[in-house]
Parts: C-alpha cells; structure tokens; sequence
C-alpha cells in the first residue's frame, strides 16, 4: 500500500477516535405505519427508529433531535454514554429537513415555570381579534358566539374601514361591537383634546359584544398595534362575558318565548339572567332558579 495514503488513512481514524462518534446505522424515526403516535416508545427518552437498510426496528435513546416521525437520523454510541445506542444527530438527506434539526423537543422550557416561558398575549388568539390591515383599515377575525336568546350566531371573517371616524382634531375612541346578527357597529366616543389624554375613562360605554377599541386621532397616517412600539389598541375581549345586552354588565339573557312554570321542588341552574318583559317567570312551592 502507498505509504502516503496508509499515513492519509491514519490521520484521519486517528481524527475520528478522538471525536469518539461511533455511528452503527442511519435510519428514520418512527415504526410501521409510521403515524405521529409511532415515534415513542413510552419509556422516557427512548424512541423507535427504522433502520434504513434493513427495516429493522431499534429502540434508542433520543436526547437530541425533535421527535417528528420520518426523521431521518444516525444512531450509535457516542463516548459520554458508551454504552447508550442512541440518536446522534439528524441527517439532511433530501435537503428538506427541519432548519433547526438537533433541537430536540421542549414544550416544558418555554411552559410557566421554564426558562424561557412564553406567555400568550391576548393578540394571538384568534376567534374575535382585530388587527391592522391596511392604513385604517382593520381586519376582523369572526368565530361562533351565544346569542342574547341562548341560539348560536356566527361573527364572519372581515375588514372594517374607519377612516370616516378620524377627527379633524384631537382624538377619540373608537370601540368596535356586533350584534346577535353579527353585524359590527363602531360607537365613538367623546373627543379630546390631544391622543396623550386618551384613558379608559373615555372609551364609550358598550350596547352590544365589544371585540377592539381603537384610537383614531389627528394627523394620524394608519392604525397601528405594535406591542413594541406605536399601539392603538385596547382589546376588551376578555374582560366582558359574550352575550348580547350592554344592559346586564355583557351577562347572557335568556329571552322566554312563553310563560313558564317551575313546579315544587323543581330547579333550574342557568349561567344567564331571564328577560322577563314579555313573559312571566313562576315558582311554586319549594322550585328553585340558580344563576350561577
């Protein structure tokens, strides 16, 4: 043998030993029929790999790659834990891989109590949410909601333009709303003098379910809600209870389509106040109504 290429040879096993990788087998991760549910094995850490070659399935130690089904992956010893068959790295065979391949799973770091939680923000819930579109125009995300009578209604997906609502001066409130129909209506409130004076205290009070309040004032060129920068949003969705009727605080009503009786000892628990208006409400003897 050339004695060039045995030194050549040398040098590189020598390069080799000293990172201490010892790759048996490359493979994917996941087994027969390969759905999401047959990547781990139920001992903690360790996962099914499907060797490539052979299409025999291994059950090793997975501390270093997401655990996505038809991953593809080496597997073999690595010197910390010799005597581990284990995942070693992720392979980029078809040049699709996932960009960040060796960051393994890590839903407990970014929960409350990790370290790095990722709190939500109320702007990324979706069903009700109002966001910027275009200048002032804002796009309104829909979902399903309880109507004041107890039926189900439907806010659709759509844009809303305010531009009709700027002040020539100052500035305002706009609070944005929708009805049993679910149709949006925009209730402004009373102008002052400068946008730095805008508070709570002057968005306008509510008549039907508010989604956004926005803030539309003089010289202003677009709507903005930037979290770290220019906002001109308040988002009441989570502190009013969906339901129609500005009324009963954003309470649900139940609207009674006749009279109605509760016998003795009968009761009805309900999460909603009762229109009483039109029909009327009777309890005899011991009957019970709850609203909880």
């Amino acid at each position: 043998m050339n004695p060039t290429f045995t030194r050549f040879a040398a040098i590189i096993k020598k390069a080799l030993d000293r990172k201490g990788i010892d790759v048996r087998f490359f493979g994917v991760l996941g087994k027969p029929p390969f759905s999401d549910s047959d990547v781990l094995t139920g001992a903690s850490g360790w996962v099914y790999v499907t060797e490539t070659s052979t299409g025999a399935v291994r059950q090793v130690l997975n501390r270093r790659v997401p655990n996505k089904v038809f991953t593809q992956v080496a597997v073999g010893y690595d010197p910390s834990q010799p005597g581990v068959l284990q995942v070693l790295y992720a392979r980029d065979v078809f040049g699709d891989q996932d960009t960040s391949p060796a960051v393994p799973d890590h839903a407990q770091t970014h929960a409350y109590g990790g370290g790095d939680t990722d709190f939500v923000e109320a702007a990324r819930i979706l069903p009700f949410l109002v966001l910027p579109y275009s200048e002032f125009t804002v796009q309104i995300f829909g979902g399903v909601f309880e109507k004041s009578d107890g039926s189900w209604g439907v806010l659709s997906n759509q844009t809303l333009d305010l531009s009709a609502y700027q002040p020539a001066a100052g500035a305002i409130w706009a609070l944005l709303q929708y009805d049993d129909d679910g149709a949006v209506t925009v209730v402004e409130g009373a102008e002052v003098d400068v946008k730095e004076l805008l508070t709570v205290a002057n968005i306008p009070a509510a008549s039907e379910n508010p989604i956004a309040v926005i803030r539309l004032y003089e010289g202003q060129t677009a709507i903005q809600r930037n979290p770290n920068g220019i906002n001109d949003f308040a988002d009441p969705r989570f502190g009013w209870a969906q339901g129609g009727g500005g009324g009963t605080g954003g309470a649900f009503q139940r609207v009674l389509s006749a009279n109605l009786t509760l016998a003795d000892g009968e009761c009805i628990i309900l999460k909603s106040y009762i229109d009483l208006n039109d029909y009327d409400l009777t309890l005899e003897g011991d009957a019970d109504l709850v609203i909880l």
